[in-house]
C-alpha cells in the first residue's frame, strides 16, 4: 500500500469511531437529582411526625377507665431510694492507742464490756513513763523546798534580818520551780492522764511506775488490738470503743443526681427485713467527690437507733425526700411507652380521644420521669390502661395501611 493511500485509510477510520461515539452519547438520558430528600424517619422531629389518635367507641369506653393526670409545672417533690450503710458516729467512736513505747501488764476489760469515761482500761509498764514520773516528783519536791525558802525569806525581810538581794534570789528560785513542775505535769496529762489523777498519783505512797489507760469516753469495747504481757510501741492501737446511743448512715447516690439533694433534706431509713421499723433523719452533709469503691456521691445522715436497730456495718435501705430547684413537668414512669428507643405518651383529647405524642425525657428519678420536650402545662396525660391504647393504636395503624 502506498504511503498517500495509507493515510487516507488511517484518517477516515478515525472519523468513523468519532462518529459512533457521537450518537451513543445523544442516546443518553441525563441523570436527575431531586433537590429536597426527605430525612429517616428516625432522625426527623416530634414536628414532622404525623398526628396519631386512638379513639374509643362508646362499648370500649364504658368497659376500660382509664385515669389521667393533669400537667403542672412546679418544683416538683422526688423521692428515690438508694443503697446505704450503717457506721459508728465519728463523734462517737474512740480509738484509744498507747502514747508511749512499754508492755501490756494489766488488761481491766475486754470485748463486750460496757466502760465509763474515765475509767481504767490498762495497765502500761513504760520506762518512759516512769521517768517523767520521776521528773513530776522530783520538780514538786523542789517546788515545796523553793516556796517555803521563799515565804521564810519573806518574813526575814519584813523584819530587816535578811537582805533584798536574798529575797529576790529566792523568788526567782521559787518561780523557776513553779515553771518546771508545771512542765512535768503538763509532759504527764500528755499521756492521756486527766488532772485529777495526777494529783491522786503525788498524793499516793506507793509511787506505782505503771502508766494506766483511762476510757476517752461512755461506750462498748468494740474491739480489742492486744493480749496481757505484750510489748507495744507509740500510737499502737489498744482497743476501739463505740457509743450506740448514735449512729451514721452512708447512703449512695449515682453522680447524676447530685443536683437534686441537698443538705438538710428528709431521708427515712429502712430495711425489707425488718417491716414497720424506720427512721426519720436528715442529710448532715454531702461528700461531692467520687466515692472509689462504689463509683458514687456519698450523703452522710446521723441517726438514733431504734430497738437496737439498725448496728453498725449493716447494709439498709435509704429513701431520700427531696425538690427540683427549678419547675418542672414530671409524669409516673408508668405513662410512658417506648417504640424502639423513642418515648411517647397518651394525651387526651376528648373524653374517647387520646393522641400518641412522642416525649423527650430529661432524667428518671425513682418512679417519676423529668420531661424535657412534648407536653404543655394544663394537657391530662394518660397513667393507666397505657398497653391498651397502644395495641389500639398499632390496630388503627395498620387498618390505615
Amino acid at each position: 500500500m502506498k504511503p498517500h493511500n495509507f493515510r487516507l485509510w488511517h484518517s477516515g477510520a478515525i472519523l468513523l469511531i468519532l462518529l459512533f461515539f457521537l450518537i451513543g452519547c445523544k442516546g443518553e438520558k441525563p441523570i436527575q437529582t431531586s433537590e429536597n430528600i426527605p430525612l429517616p424517619p428516625s432522625l426527623q422531629s416530634p414536628q414532622n411526625h404525623p398526628i396519631q389518635t386512638v379513639t374509643l367507641d362508646s362499648a370500649m369506653a364504658r368497659r376500660i377507665t382509664i385515669r389521667t393526670i393533669k400537667i403542672q409545672q412546679r418544683h416538683h417533690a422526688m423521692r428515690f431510694p438508694v443503697p446505704a450503710v450503717v457506721e459508728p458516729d465519728p463523734d462517737y467512736f474512740f480509738i484509744v492507742s498507747s502514747p508511749v513505747e512499754g508492755r501490756v501488764i494489766e488488761i481491766a476489760h475486754f470485748e463486750g464490756e460496757t466502760v465509763e469515761k474515765g475509767q481504767m482500761l490498762f495497765k502500761i509498764q513504760s520506762v518512759v513513763f516512769a521517768n517523767q514520773l520521776a521528773e513530776l516528783l522530783q520538780s514538786q519536791a523542789d517546788l515545796k523546798y523553793y516556796q517555803s525558802t521563799y515565804e521564810r525569806l519573806k518574813k526575814l525581810a519584813k523584819q530587816k534580818i535578811t537582805t533584798e538581794r536574798a529575797l529576790q534570789k529566792a523568788e526567782a528560785d521559787y518561780l523557776r520551780a513553779v515553771a518546771i513542775h508545771q512542765a512535768a505535769r503538763a509532759k504527764i496529762r500528755a499521756m492521756g492522764i486527766p488532772e485529777a489523777n495526777i494529783s491522786a498519783m503525788l498524793s499516793d505512797g506507793t509511787r506505782e511506775p505503771y502508766l494506766p489507760i483511762f476510757a476517752p469516753s461512755h461506750g462498748t469495747i468494740t474491739m480489742l488490738h492486744i493480749q496481757q504481757g505484750q510489748p507495744i510501741l507509740p500510737a499502737d492501737q489498744l482497743c476501739t470503743i463505740t457509743n450506740f446511743s448514735r449512729l451514721r448512715v452512708k447512703g449512695f447516690i449515682a453522680p447524676d443526681e447530685l443536683a437534686l439533694v441537698s443538705v438538710n433534706d428528709s431521708v427515712e431509713i429502712y430495711q425489707k427485713s425488718v417491716p414497720g421499723l424506720k427512721i426519720a433523719a436528715r442529710i448532715q452533709a454531702i461528700n461531692p467527690s467520687l466515692e472509689p469503691q462504689h463509683k458514687s456521691i456519698v450523703v452522710y445522715v446521723p441517726i438514733q437507733p431504734q430497738k437496737n436497730w439498725p448496728l453498725p456495718g449493716q447494709n439498709v435501705r435509704m429513701t431520700i425526700f427531696s425538690k427540683t430547684k427549678q419547675k418542672v413537668i414530671a409524669i409516673p414512669l408508668k405513662a410512658i411507652e417506648f417504640e424502639k428507643d423513642s418515648p411517647y405518651v397518651f394525651v387526651k383529647r376528648s373524653w374517647n380521644t387520646y393522641e400518641k405524642r412522642p416525649i423527650t425525657i430529661h432524667r428518671t428519678v425513682g418512679t417519676m420521669a423529668i420531661i424535657q420536650s412534648g407536653l404543655q402545662e394544663g394537657e391530662e396525660v394518660a397513667i393507666n390502661q397505657i398497653f391498651t391504647l397502644k395495641a389500639l393504636s398499632r390496630f388503627e395503624e395498620f387498618a390505615e395501611d
